[in-house]
């Protein structure tokens, strides 16, 4: 999460820091943070007096000077990328698509900043140094003229200065970037049929979107640039740009972490509460969300403890909480007890990536914080920082559906016995690759170009091995799995394993034909016997892949596997369960597993349990097992 926060230099956020002395909670006018902005912009404060000065002239503008003011007072946290590898990173995107609106290629000159390896080479200046009037008075004027226009025309000025007017969307370099060259890039001949109603606007310019020409990677100079794929954030702050070039206002919501597995996700969201779930209505549903944030321009509040520990989450001053907006949400008192007097924060987190990770945080006040606007469906655990350790509350809370909470404490009088399967929950694409499976069959021969089908797969399990007795026991050379002649049909498979009447695994050279009769040795085809569940072979229809054995055997029985997480329960792996109890994680029973599921007995009820493999993977999830002896993951 760390890449798409706030990165100072240790210069500029000793500064910062040190003269931080007016409140967050001040009115988004105020006078207070116009005068701290100019008073840290430096030598550069006649730049930002300019732009002051140019509005001050005629009552017309008065707007306009409110809008400069609303730039200047919230720009002291925000930096640009700058140095040398940066310049010289610009120079060749714009050298490779020098036609396209700057918009476009700002898409591009952000990458840089996003590759670990390169972050040593990149600096972040504030823009307060930087900044200059020419600058901020094309952006302003550019943007009233969006706003002025009939679609615009109706939303609030608040609206506009936070999602329309902002001079930029992330990190990237002072590039002006907001201009009328992406009106003449895009076909919007017939825009004006828009003009009264922003909603069938906005549509027609989401349309437009993936119609824009990207920059072939292999052009750029750098090879890791070159390997670069851009991800949910990117399209999220690039498409955000766009709408507001285009006079859309628009914001950048996310969630650093789901609550029920693994990953976070971004998207753009135009603002208008009738439209703001489109993109990422179903995720709720399937990933859970404990907390949903928005990327502000404006300064909002943020942890400034100067004797503990503050999660770089919870450090940045450009987010606000907009959770209500997506999800039912509930807010959840707690009392830490026994804590040290110098702590003054406190969190609230939720399990993800092997850890405890922070979503929400509350100023203590007698012990007690109050975390506002939590998700539903969702294990959290209260948590603090005593310096730089991390110190966990007693128990996690559950919040059910229906909003009651409750404590999971190991009942250690009443026991049970438990089979595990998984160490983290299935997904919807798991059903998806089982059911490709109904339409192969295994086929056998003694001769490479005449296959005879033996037995069909009717059957699978989600992610786990599926047996298929075989009730032909000729001898055959040749063995292999295909898939119906339906045109266009794919299926994704995991493994395949031959076994003979002994219950002995048949090993031979990996083959395929494909559906012009060609036969090919050791090709990718071998990734289907290779015994790592995680890689996998796409069968294409009319092509068949096989093994061919020295010679012609029987096989009695197949184990196959769909295209999966390799997240299931494997013989041979170790693994370890452990459950919650007095703020730490205890081992109940490390162990070998002997089958594709693992025993525990006299575990604990009402307990929060994690499964970890010790052999192998890192997505593991927390688990609870309710009444009826199911589990559920978290």
């Amino acid at each position: 999460m760390g890449d798409i926060y706030l990165t100072i230099n240790k210069t500029i956020l000793v500064l910062l820091i040190s003269i931080l002395l007016v409140s967050c909670n001040i009115d988004w006018t105020s006078t207070e943070k116009l005068s701290l902005a100019i008073q840290l912009s430096g030598e550069n404060k006649d730049e930002l007096t300019k732009v002051l000065q140019h509005y001050s002239v005629h009552t017309k503008d008065s707007l306009k000077l409110k809008a400069a003011k609303f730039l200047i007072g919230n720009m002291r946290y925000h930096c640009s990328a700058s140095g040398d590898y940066i310049e010289n990173h610009i120079r060749n995107v714009d050298s490779l698509c020098s036609s396209m609106p700057t918009l476009i290629k700002s898409s591009y000159y952000i990458i840089p900043t996003r590759i670990d390896i390169l972050r040593s080479d990149i600096h972040y200046e504030p823009d307060l140094h930087n900044i200059t009037a020419d600058f901020l008075i094309k952006n302003i004027d550019y943007s009233f003229e969006l706003w002025n226009n009939g679609v615009l025309r109706n939303i609030t000025f608040e609206d506009f200065c936070e999602y329309v007017l902002p001079y930029k969307a992330h990190q990237e370099p002072l590039i002006l970037w907001k201009d009328s060259s992406l009106f003449q890039y895009f076909d919007v001949s017939d825009i004006k049929d828009y003009d009264l109603d922003i909603n069938i606007y906005r549509d027609y310019i989401n349309k437009l979107i993936p119609s824009y020409k990207l920059i072939n990677p292999n052009r750029l100079i750098d090879t890791l640039l070159i390997n670069y794929k851009f991800d949910c954030v990117d399209f999220a702050f690039r498409n955000l740009q766009i709408f507001r070039a285009m006079g859309v206002p628009t914001a950048v919501d996310f969630v650093p972490y789901f609550s029920t597995t693994n990953g976070r996700h971004y998207w753009y969201a135009n603002i208008d509460d009738s439209y703001l779930n489109k993109n990422c209505s179903s995720y709720n549903n399937l990933c859970g969300m404990a907390k949903v944030y928005r990327k502000t321009y404006s300064i909002n509040p943020f942890v400034k403890d100067k004797i503990n520990f503050v999660p770089t989450f919870m450090n940045d001053p450009h987010i606000k909480d907009v959770t209500n907006k997506y999800v039912d949400v509930i807010d959840l008192k707690y009392n830490f007890g026994n804590i040290p007097s110098y702590v003054q924060y406190a969190y609230l987190a939720i399990f993800g990536n092997l850890g405890w990770k922070e979503v929400a945080w509350d100023k203590l006040n007698k012990k007690e914080a109050i975390f506002k606007n939590m998700g539903k469906g969702v294990i959290y655990m209260p948590t603090y920082y005593d310096k730089k350790k991390q110190v966990y509350g007693r128990y996690p809370i559950l919040v059910k559906e229906n909003g009651i909470t409750k404590e999971l404490i190991p009942n250690k009088d009443s026991l049970q016995d438990i089979r595990l399967k998984r160490k983290y929950p299935f997904s919807s694409i798991g059903e998806y690759y089982g059911e490709k499976l109904l339409k192969c069959r295994f086929v056998a021969s003694n001769n490479k170009f005449r296959f005879k089908t033996i037995s069909s797969i009717d059957t699978y399990k989600n992610m786990e091995y599926d047996t298929l007795k075989i009730n032909d026991l000729e001898n055959y050379k040749y063995w292999g799995i295909s898939l119906e002649d339906n045109i266009g049909n794919s299926c994704d498979i995991g493994e395949v394993k031959f076994y003979n009447k002994k219950g002995e695994e048949i090993k031979g050279t990996p083959f395929m034909i494909n559906k012009e009769g060609n036969y090919r040795e050791n090709t990718e085809c071998r990734l289907l016997f290779d015994d790592n569940e995680l890689t996998y072979v796409t069968l294409q229809s009319k092509n068949i892949i096989g093994i061919k054995l020295e010679k012609p055997e029987a096989v009695s029985y197949i184990t196959y596997i769909s295209r999966n997480d390799q997240n299931g329960v494997y013989a041979g792996d170790d693994y370890e369960l452990l459950y919650f109890e007095n703020n730490k994680w205890i081992s109940f029973e490390r162990k070998f597993a002997k089958n594709n599921y693992i025993d525990f007995y006299n575990v604990p009820t009402n307990a929060l349990f994690w499964l970890r493999n010790h052999t192998e993977g890192s997505e593991e999830r927390i688990f609870i097992i309710n009444n009826n002896r199911q589990i559920k993951f978290y």
